[in-house]
């Protein structure tokens, strides 16, 4: 089995996947794992996130904004309209104030743990549907439910 990973620079723009898409198609037949890291810039921007909402400043939604309109702009340039995964993105996103509501408790290091990932989680679907949608068959996988961490 090959494995590749692709980091944030190689998931930065629609030209990126795109470019993802060719590199993996050359290993169709081939059993193969790809690991998509979050976007370009995106992981710092979901720290942004973190902190506006931890501090709780006025700056939460602007935040927030940020990272939804960063994917909605990336998908709107692979698609002439995919609402499905324009939704999803956008339910991903709806999740962070409910998880440090939830978790406002915990230690900012638990929250984080929470929070970042989502990253990835936006990132792999968003590679993966283009995958499915150009013949370049692939199941996602939640990596959460294979990984196991303990504190």
């Amino acid at each position: 089995m090959k494995v590749f990973k692709f980091g944030g620079a190689s998931v930065k723009d629609a030209s990126s996947i795109k470019n993802i898409g060719q590199i993996v198609r050359e290993y169709q037949g081939e059993k193969i794992l790809i690991v998509i890291s979050a976007m370009g810039k995106m992981t710092n921007a979901f720290e942004e996130v973190l902190e506006a909402y931890y501090l709780n400043n006025n700056h939460k939604e602007e935040a927030l904004h940020k990272v939804l309109q960063f994917h909605h702009n990336i998908i709107n340039d692979l698609w002439d309209n995919n609402q499905k995964l324009l939704n999803d993105c956008q339910n991903i996103i709806d999740e962070i104030p409910q998880i440090i509501e939830n978790y406002k408790n915990k230690s900012y290091d638990f929250i984080y743990d929470q929070i970042i990932p989502l990253g990835e989680m936006i990132s792999t679907k968003i590679v993966s549907s283009f995958f499915n949608d150009h013949n370049i068959l692939n199941q996602w996988v939640d990596v959460r439910t294979i990984i196991k961490t303990d504190n």
